[in-house]
C-alpha cells in the first residue's frame, strides 16, 4: 500500500502513463 501511494503520487505528477492508471485503479479498489 505504501509503495502504491508513493508511486501513484510521484508517477502521476511526473508523467501520465497506462501504468499510473492501473495503480490508481488498485488504490481505489483497496479503498
Amino acid at each position: 500500500m505504501m509503495n502504491t501511494k508513493l508511486r501513484g503520487g510521484g508517477a502521476t505528477l511526473s508523467d501520465s502513463t497506462p501504468g499510473v492508471a492501473l495503480i490508481w485503479l488498485a488504490v481505489l479498489r483497496a479503498l
